[in-house]
């Protein structure tokens, strides 16, 4: 009877503690979504209470990735990862230069451009990297809702969400130097960014800063940037194009 007692003690024990474990794994989990959300909704009311026309976005992700072997493995992984990014299957690998590459092509919803990429570094080399790829035009709710589906998804995949985000719009008119410098300055102080450099000519100006507010950084030099802002103007269609990236702008600007 007494060895029952201590049984049924144990096993109690062994729920509570898979009960506690669970609650804590939602806590981070619900965390931690919660804060890649709040990056995107500080970029998005940064760049929209600065008056600009939001024209496209992108998302990005570059991460190493687990070794695969040989190329079936990577074609069978490259499929199980597409099919969990809502993403169509694929028959057979890219060859991209001398590389086998998964690549796998399609939509989340209305004219957005979904892009998945699984390849190895080398060919003699079991290391692999992921690359994920966004882009879309429907406005900043589209962007938001695309933005916390990736998230979820790459937590779900086991992969730090460190996402390249970049907005682009424009301003309906020809801003001078200094006007593009006053929206520039007004964007870094809703984005709670300090000045790390700065180039400004005739055709471009663009300042890379630092802001508490995101986790990621990179080096610039001996510091530290995770804020990007871009300004020039369109003699095409007579208007100024602004660019917001983080960490940095990693598309033409």
């Amino acid at each position: 009877m007494k060895h029952q007692t201590n049984l049924m003690k144990k096993e109690t024990l062994k729920v509570f503690v898979t009960i506690i474990m669970a609650i804590f794994i939602l806590f981070i989990s619900f965390t931690a979504e919660s804060k890649e959300v709040g990056e995107i909704e500080r970029l998005i009311t940064a760049f929209s209470q600065s008056g600009v026309l939001l024209e496209s976005y992108w998302l990005h992700i570059g991460v190493p990735y687990e070794d695969i072997e040989n190329e079936q493995k990577l074609l069978e992984e490259g499929n199980r990862l597409s099919k969990s990014f809502g993403l169509p299957e694929v028959v057979m690998l890219k060859k991209v230069g001398q590389d086998q590459v998964y690549l796998a092509t399609g939509s989340w919803g209305g004219n957005s451009e979904v892009e998945l990429q699984l390849k190895k570094l080398h060919p003699s080399s079991a290391e692999a990297y992921f690359v994920f790829k966004v882009k879309g035009s429907k406005g900043l709710v589209e962007l938001q809702n695309h933005y916390k589906r990736l998230t979820q998804l790459l937590q779900k995949n086991q992969l730090v969400p460190k996402i390249n985000t970049c907005l682009q719009g424009t301003i309906n008119d020809k801003l001078n130097n200094d006007q593009q410098l006053v929206y520039i300055e007004g964007m870094l102080s809703k984005l709670e960014a300090a000045k790390v450099e700065e180039l400004d000519t005739n055709l471009v100006k663009s300042v890379s800063a630092y802001s508490p507010l995101f986790p990621y950084a990179i080096k610039t030099g001996q510091k530290q940037m995770n804020v990007q802002i871009a300004t020039h103007f369109n003699s095409l269609d007579q208007n100024t194009v602004i660019t917001l990236g983080t960490p940095i702008i990693a598309i033409e600007y």
